[in-house]
């Protein structure tokens, strides 16, 4: 069915204004939706760079693009709130590079409801523009993407690419997952204006240029740390914890919902897959469609890359979603412009959808949360938890990933008595589940495959007490079999109790406060006491929900 110019222009302007609205709905995102653990992670690396105590070379190099947000505020969520915008530009560049690819291939019309199908998909809404390496990466695989696709096959294309590719590769090794997409759609081109020799040389010279442009960026990086890890070394824990093993678990807890939360889009993308082979029966549509199959490489990255969680489908379907352009093509030939202006509206009202959604998972307790620990610990005391959520402090002790509690239990060695006695940890911030110290018993703890070991969990039990929240503070709790206490974080100690308490032969009356060194004292009680870190009550009522409430 023909479509005429004026249809066009129409259908243009109708995508423009959608893809608008998409924006509108990722900027809400940005500035409401609860922040994950990965993304605090990532801001304390930016402070552990600040204070000389970052180690890892390897995918840390961003925190030199962001050193400026600890200006911002002197809370943690907005900083990332300040970080996201950022990235909403990288996201920006990025969409730029999808759409010149798929005008490359595709119609105009369908170049926009590309880029339109990428940002209106669900996990790409949601974590699209996060405080994460893999945006920074994706931008820079797509420019180069687009080099290669859209440029004629000179030295000049083939040396920005691969210096592009280098510096994806800085940003995170899991730009190696584009590299054979960038090959192929290279091949492809060279054949096609038969100078396959020549592009073989070419491609050479790209890998020289990536290569240079990765050690070259390290070797930077690396020379402004005081002192770093071995990158071999860090190679190797990541490719053990993520690559060759066969574990789908992760893929398939996420994909369904993925189906179900974008089923236009689904069927689009499959409609999108069939023309595209169709298109291989047809001598003049072959090469585009050898180099959109070419596109679809990145997904083969499923069989070998375990961490499938929702932020990396952005990562890895921007050069995919040229699929959702070949479909636009077909179905608007076959069926006119009305039918993929009703496609295009039902993609972008399913995005309304998962906004609203979203939305409702609010930054606020996040925020909150660590309003009330700076004003609780005013400078710079060292803390526990498990996601570095309080990322402008030192945190002491485990990150407490799937990746890092394997490693500490493959170890098995009990590390929060010592933590404790030489970094007096102020607070502990109960932001996962395997520290909840007042629903999981030491025995329970080290029979889950990722808890803590049961020496652990009861050095934080005993040393630890609730007080507000998931905010737990030094404290201890006294029983009248009680005959001596071990203090291994000294401070002054408030008594709360009904009756008063010997410490050492010296009375305590109840709501009364006395310094307490790191050694161990003789205790004597009437009834159930508790000595509790002498930290002023926060007014503002604890949060009824959890910190994190996943993907």
């Amino acid at each position: 069915m023909r479509i005429s110019q004026t249809e066009r222009s129409r259908l243009r302007m109708a995508l423009i204004v959608m893809l608008a609205a998409v924006a509108l709905m990722q900027l809400v995102l940005v500035f409401v939706h609860e922040a994950n653990w990965d993304e605090y992670l990532n801001l304390s690396m930016i402070y552990d760079y600040q204070r000389g105590e970052l180690r890892e070379v390897l995918q840390t190099g961003f925190v030199h693009l962001l050193s400026w947000v600890q200006l911002v505020s002197d809370n943690e969520a907005n900083q990332i709130i300040a970080a996201r915008l950022l990235f909403f530009g990288v996201g920006i560049v990025t969409s730029v590079a999808i759409w010149k690819i798929a005008r490359t291939l595709v119609s105009t019309e369908a170049a926009y409801f590309t880029v339109l199908s990428y940002w209106a998909f669900s996990y790409t809404l949601v974590h699209g523009v996060t405080l994460r390496t893999d945006p920074l990466a994706a931008s820079a695989m797509m420019c180069a993407l687009w080099m290669v696709v859209s440029r004629p096959p000179t030295v000049r294309v083939v040396l920005l690419a691969g210096v592009l590719a280098g510096l994806a590769g800085f940003f995170t090794i899991k730009a190696i997952f584009y590299v054979p997409a960038l090959i192929i759609v290279f091949l492809i081109r060279v054949v096609g204006i038969g100078s396959v020799p020549r592009g073989i040389w070419l491609i050479g010279l790209a890998g020289i240029a990536a290569l240079t442009c990765f050690i070259g960026l390290t070797a930077l990086h690396a020379m402004t740390l005081p002192d770093f890890a071995s990158p071999l070394a860090f190679l190797g824990r990541t490719t053990d914890s993520t690559l060759g093993a066969q574990d789908f678990s992760i893929l398939m807890g996420y994909l369904p919902r993925a189906f179900v939360q974008n089923v236009i889009l689904a069927l689009v993308i499959i409609v999108g897959l069939g023309g595209l082979l169709m298109r291989l029966h047809h001598g003049k549509d072959r090469a585009a469609a050898l180099i959109g199959l070419a596109l679809l490489t990145p997904l083969l990255s499923v069989l070998v890359y375990r961490d499938t969680y929702p932020y990396y489908y952005p990562f890895i379907l921007a050069p995919v979603m040229i699929l959702a352009g070949f479909a636009w093509d077909d179905i608007s030939r076959r069926y006119g412009c009305k039918t993929v202006m009703v496609i295009a509206t039902a993609v972008s009202l399913s995005a309304a959808i998962v906004t609203f959604k979203n939305a409702q998972i609010s930054i606020t307790t996040q925020r909150l949360t660590l309003s009330v620990i700076h004003r609780l610990f005013p400078g710079r005391p060292t803390y526990i938890d498990g996601r570095n959520m309080v990322s402008s402090l030192p945190k002491r002790g485990l990150f407490m990933s799937a990746w890092g509690m394997t490693d500490y239990r493959r170890i098995g060695r009990p590390v929060m008595a010592e933590i404790i006695q030489t970094d007096q940890p102020q607070f502990v911030l109960v932001n996962t589940w395997l520290l909840q110290m007042d629903k999981i018993s030491p025995t329970q703890s080290e029979a889950l495959p990722l808890g803590l070991l049961a020496a652990d969990m009861a050095t934080l039990k005993d040393n630890y007490v609730h007080f507000w929240g998931p905010i737990y503070v030094p404290g201890k709790t006294i029983s009248p079999d009680n005959e001596t206490m071990r203090i291994l974080l000294s401070g002054t100690y408030r008594l709360i109790s009904e009756t008063p308490v010997s410490i050492d032969g010296k009375t305590l009356e109840p709501n009364t406060e006395i310094y307490l060194e790191t050694r161990d004292y003789l205790v004597s009680a009437l009834g159930i006491s508790r000595l509790v870190l002498s930290v002023v009550q926060p007014r503002d009522p604890p949060p009824k929900v959890k910190l994190f409430r996943g993907f």
